[in-house]
Order: structure tokens, then sequence, then C-alpha cells
């Protein structure tokens, strides 16, 4: 048996081959793998830098805090910094946050983005002019390098997107309350000539004690999309990949075009009509009165465009204010001409069970949290605290004693005596909470 292991195969040996062998390829041509050659001899582009270090390197200002890249699209990438600055004023008080949307430029031609830049600041001209629209976040700055274009405004801790899904939810009150600022946001807006573009829970931003800012003015952004190519909604609209649409129907095109993404910046600012605006608005809101969840997705927007998808079910299912999904469902109207501005919204809503007539007066007390510090915060609320509470048990106790009452104090005693149930009350409490927490 071990003699057999050791025999040696009958097959045998290959022949030296007469053929010389090829020669060496040059030094300077490229190695072709076989993944290349699998791939068809198409060279892939060379790795581009992380974002945080084109960030880094245009921006040294500007530290970038751990872990703070934000899950954004596939156009804007959304990172948290912290301002590297010694000066310290007085005039801009807690600006050592910002956010920062960068894109970073692809090889080959890029658009002229000087016009764009010339519109970001004309919409931040416009919406800071005074006191005029204090619920409007425009960007504070457009940058552009060899590298990237960056997107700067200040850091706001929460979106609303970020509210519905945190403890404790949101109560009816507080929704409508919401749904009253981002209205008035609207309507500032619309007031100057800007309109936004892209109306959606994730650009609208909270403070601490409730206040709203709508952000992110998205005059960058095409105004038209077409109908039969996804690939535009997604790279532009579908920031956080949930396929939920804000689009109005109008705004979908039947043209027929197919565009790279490296061409589907355009070089010139567009604008949409204010009417897209309120659609947008109107599944903002109705995302807000139903618990995050969207009135439409991408294809269920197609649809109704189409006439084929009715959201009036969905509203009455997950919409409980009759008077909420009445405005909702005249701003998600499939015609632009039956939808209301913010303006006529707000007059019509005015007084009645949605925006009671306390929102008033509770938004001109809200809005001095805006330039006051945690000290100035309790001595608003120590000062103003017994004329809102009568304001909105007066308003909401349906109870004529209470409405006749002749000092705010009897007013409070009498609501608390008789155990009126007052919602309102709880954005008075966020306010308090607020200051005591010094945020």
């Amino acid at each position: 048996r071990k003699a057999n292991c050791r025999q040696k195969s009958s097959r045998p040996s290959p022949r030296p081959s007469s053929r010389p062998p090829p020669p060496p390829p040059p030094f300077d041509a490229p190695l072709v793998t076989h993944a290349c050659r699998a791939m068809g001899n198409q060279h892939s582009a060379p790795p581009r830098a992380h974002v945080t270090d084109v960030l880094s390197q245009d921006l040294p200002n500007l530290v970038v805090k751990t872990n703070a890249t934000a899950p954004g699209g596939r156009f804007l990438k959304s990172i948290t910094c912290r301002v590297d600055d010694d000066e310290d004023t007085d005039e801009h008080p807690g600006t050592s946050l910002a956010m920062v949307k960068v894109y970073v430029k692809r090889p080959g031609r890029f658009p002229d983005l000087r016009r764009h830049e010339r519109e970001i600041d004309l919409i931040y001209a416009a919406l800071t002019r005074g006191d005029s629209a204090p619920h409007c976040w425009p960007y504070t700055r457009a940058l552009e390098t060899s590298r990237a274009v960056y997107l700067m405004r200040q850091y706001c801790h929460m979106t609303l997107y970020d509210r519905l899904s945190a403890r404790p939810f949101l109560s009816e009150c507080e929704r409508a309350w919401v749904a009253y600022q981002v209205l008035l946001a609207t309507r500032d807006s619309h007031a100057v000539g800007v309109t936004h573009g892209d109306i959606k829970c994730e650009n609208v931003l909270m403070t601490s004690w409730g206040w709203c800012f709508l952000s992110d003015y998205a005059s960058y952004k095409p105004s038209e999309i077409p109908v039969d190519n996804p690939s535009e909604f997604t790279y532009f609209f579908d920031s956080g990949g949930r396929r939920r649409c804000c689009i109005a129907p109008e705004r979908f095109s039947n043209e027929n075009r197919s565009r790279s993404l490296e061409t589907m910046l355009d070089e010139t600012p567009t604008k949409v009509d204010p009417s897209a605006d309120i659609f947008a608005l109107g599944c903002t809101l109705a995302e807000l009165f139903m618990d995050g969840k969207a009135l439409f997705d991408l294809s269920e927007a197609l649809q109704y465009r189409w006439g084929e998808y009715d959201p009036r079910e969905a509203l009455e299912a997950g919409v409980k204010d009759d008077l909420a999904r009445q405005m909702i469902m005249s701003m998600v109207s499939i015609d632009p001409s039956a939808r209301l501005s913010a303006r006529e919204y707000l007059e019509q809503y005015y007084r009645s069970r949605l925006f009671p007539s306390y929102f008033e007066r509770v938004h001109e007390f809200s809005a001095q949290f805006l330039h006051l510090d945690a000290n100035g915060k309790i001595d608003a609320i120590d000062t103003e605290l017994d004329d809102l509470l009568a304001t909105i048990v007066r308003v909401e106790s349906g109870m004529d004693a209470i409405e006749r009452a002749s000092t705010t104090e009897d007013a409070v005693a009498m609501a608390m005596k008789s155990r009126v149930k007052c919602p309102g009350v709880h954005l008075v409490a966020a306010h308090v909470c607020s200051a005591i927490r010094g945020a």
C-alpha cells in the first residue's frame, strides 16, 4: 500500500510553450482588475472625503460636535457645530451652536450658484427686518468654496417632527397652538413676498416653551418635479426617507425630462406659488393632529393628483377636532384657487374653538421669552401669571359669573372652586417649566 502511494502519476508533464510571454504593461498604464472587466472597464469615481472633513478644512472656526451628523437626504447633510469665536455680544446671545447644511460638490461641471446666494441673502433681509416675522428663521449665511456649499443658521434643539414623538405628548390645545403659530409664520412670509417651498414637520423648529419657527427656506429647490421620475423627489424632498410627500399636485410636471443627479441643481432660484405652500402646510398640520402619521406618501399624492385617492377618510379617522379637519381639508384642496391664504385661515378660525381668543394674549406673553434670560423669564411670569390665567379661564369656563368677575384673582378663584377644565393652562405651564429649568 505504501509503495502504491509513492508511485508517481502517469500523467505526462506539460510541454514548455514556444510562445513568448506577453510584455509587461507600461509604467503609466492603468491597472485593469477582474472587477473592472466585469463592469465594462468603467472606473468608479474616487471616494469623496467625509463631509465633516471637508467642513473642518473650509470652516476652521466651526467645531463639529461628536455624533452631530443628523440623518438627512441625498441633497444636503445636516451637521451641528460649535462656533469657536471669542466674540460674545449681548446682541447675539446663545449663538454658540450652529446648524450647517452641506452640499459636497461632485467632480466635473458645477452650476453657478451666485444667484442662489443672493436670493438667500434677500430672504434673510426680508424676514429679519424689524420684528415683523418673529416666527421665521431663515438661513443667516450662504458660503460656496471649491469643495462644497454651506447654508448656516442658529441651532435649535428640537423640530416638530421630534416633538411629536417626545414625552409628554402634545395635548389637543397644544397642537392647535402649534398650528396657530405656523399659520402666523406662513402669513408673515407671504406678506413680504417670500415663499418657503418645502414646508414640513422637519422644517418647523420648537423651543422648550413651545414657540415655533418656520426654517430652512428652500429657494434652491425646484418648483416642479417630473411626475414619472421619482428620483428628483427623493433627491430634494425625501430627507427622512419615509416617502412622505407634502408637494402640491400642481408642482408635478408632465414634461418628460431626464436629468442626472449632478445637473438637477438649477442656476436660477425658483419661487413657488403661495397656494403650494398652503397645501404643504395642510399636510404638515395633518401630520401634527394625526400623531405623526403622514397624510400622503408619494404614490398617494400622485393618485390624488389624478383623482384616484381621497384623503378625507384618513382625516376623519385621525383628526378628532372637526374644525381642524375642515381647515386641513380646505388647505389640501386639489384646486389651488380653492385654497385660502394663511391670513384668511387665521381670520376665519380666530375666536373659534380651534383658535380661541386667548391665543393672542398668550402669544404676546410668549414672544417676550425670545429676548429674556432665565431671571427675566421668572420675573415676567411673576408679573403676568394671574392675568394670563384669568384670560384663559374667562374664555374656556363658559360661565357668566367667571366672565363678569371684577378682578383676575376672583376669576381664577371661582374657576378653581368650580373645577373648570381649562386646557389652555398647559400653554402657561410650559412657560413656567422652561423658566424654572433656565432653558
